[in-house]
């Protein structure tokens, strides 16, 4: 959605209103600058729904010129309560996909944030994330994803056809869209951490990260600050 262009859909609407909430101020090129978006829906409850770790960046650079560039922000905004909560983790990718010797070793702070219709997080967009599965969240996950693009278009990403503009319908947005932003809730206290491991990887599973994390149980909602005593989280290749 470029930043200059006016809203087709709802979908266009509030990728092109979270773009001017999180950019307000700045100084960027407009010609090149814009509002990647898309939606997911999953189902909970099942640990193959998940979405994987990664890295947002513009796929066709790193397959045409071996390089990764991201998005200034990368924004959640959940349309719905339950689901698996969204972890992002103070660990940047390398400027090569290459080169992952850099990316390995300590995981120092993160991010856990659970679902709650309405509610908004945003990150930097070269932050590793995902989302923990969990047994116990049952429902269906809804989210709107934005990705804040200032002064570079992801080569892959094009304009909403005016056909499926007119099929996904248009309404208006309140002044009421957007809540007060809320801090997060402070550190976990939690008594009883589990401990989470997965493997990721563009192409394959060669990355391994494993996390302590409080225990779902009253979290619900909440979005939480986590730091790890150095070794107790860590990025490393798979074994």
């Amino acid at each position: 959605m470029p930043c200059n262009a006016k809203p087709q859909c709802l979908g266009e609407r509030l990728a092109s209103a979270i773009f001017a909430h999180h950019t307000r101020g700045a100084i960027f090129d407009v010609s090149r600058s814009g509002a990647e978006w898309w939606a997911q829906v999953r189902q909970g409850g099942h640990k193959e729904e998940g979405i994987q770790f990664h890295w947002d960046t513009d796929e066709a650079a790193v397959d045409q010129y071996g390089v990764d560039v991201h998005p200034h922000l990368s924004t959640v905004t959940y349309l719905t309560d339950c689901g698996a909560p969204t972890l992002s983790l103070d660990k940047r990718s390398s400027p090569r996909p290459n080169d992952a010797k850099s990316i390995y070793g300590p995981v120092p702070r993160g991010v856990l944030a659970y679902p709650r219709m309405g509610k908004h997080i945003c990150f930097d967009g070269q932050l590793l994330h995902g989302t923990v599965p969990s047994s116990e969240e049952k429902g269906e996950r809804v989210t709107f994803l934005v990705n804040v693009w200032l002064n570079h278009r992801p080569s892959n990403c094009f304009r909403l056809s005016e056909q499926l503009a007119h099929r996904l319908g248009d309404a208006p947005l309140s002044d009421q869209s957007f809540t007060q932003l809320v801090s997060p809730s402070g550190h976990s206290a939690c008594l009883k951490p589990t401990v989470f491991e997965t493997s990721l990887g563009r192409r394959s599973n060669d990355h391994y990260l494993r996390v302590a994390l409080p225990s779902v149980a009253g979290n619900q909602g909440a979005t939480i600050p986590l730091e790890w005593p150095e070794g107790s989280a860590e990025l490393r290749r798979t074994l």
